[in-house]
């Protein structure tokens, strides 16, 4: 059994008379193609109909120049955003580097929070998963441990708001003052922790901001940790 070598169709050529009846039975059409709107050739003549449309090419231009530049001033932000977070770290490495004990690492981490990451609210909190709770230390069954299970375990900042567990566990008697916050989690050694940051604006933290900067934050925070969480302090 043969089969027929596949053909196709020759597509037809429209006719100006067919074009322009498509474009009077669909006014919207440039509307909604704007390549189609911006590659026309339109020749500068009088007549209304000319001016209109060449008034409508240039509006489209010109509304697609300011949304470049939006999007241009929106990506400077951003850079100039990282840059001073990036300067941030650094400056904060260098002073946990510089800390002389335990109680050091934790004042640092929670002022450099407080003044250079716009929060209103930062608190650090320590688990020891072994030893019992302690001045700087939370048992490894308490309701932070509980509250945070999952966060704990994935090793991922998490942003936006908390339940009212996580709140009242985290943020204490501050936890109705806090309508969103971000916590990046902690872990040195035998120690995992907490890091929580705490905003009054519902709209500061967000579930769709990014977190890398929060992970990374915690990953520094954690190594300034665990210089003394394996000695006594």
């Amino acid at each position: 059994m043969t089969t027929s070598p596949e053909t196709t169709a020759p597509m037809t050529e429209l006719d100006d008379e067919t074009v322009a009846e498509y474009l009077r039975t669909h006014p919207d059409f440039l509307e909604r193609n704007e390549d189609v709107l911006v590659a026309l050739d339109i020749p500068h003549r009088p007549g209304p109909g000319a001016v209109s449309l060449i008034e409508r090419q240039v509006a489209t231009l010109r509304e697609r120049n300011e949304r470049l530049e939006r999007k241009l001033a929106e990506l400077m932000r951003t850079a100039r955003d990282n840059e001073r977070v990036g300067a941030q770290l650094l400056a904060l490495g260098r002073g946990l580097l510089e800390a002389e004990s335990l109680d050091g690492v934790l004042a640092l981490v929670r002022d450099t929070l407080l003044s250079e990451f716009a929060a209103d609210e930062a608190v650090i909190v320590l688990i020891d998963h072994e030893g019992p709770a302690d001045g700087h230390f939370l048992a490894g069954d308490g309701a932070v441990a509980q509250a945070f299970a999952g966060v704990l375990e994935r090793g991922a900042a998490v942003c936006g708001r908390l339940s009212d567990e996580q709140q009242a566990a985290l943020f204490g008697k501050r936890a109705e003052h806090t309508a969103s916050a971000a916590v990046a989690p902690l872990r040195a050694g035998r120690v995992s922790g907490l890091i929580g940051l705490g905003s009054h604006d519902s709209g500061h933290f967000t579930p769709d901001m990014g977190r890398l900067f929060l992970e990374q934050l915690g990953e520094l925070v954690s190594a300034g940790i665990a210089r003394y969480t394996q000695c006594p302090v």
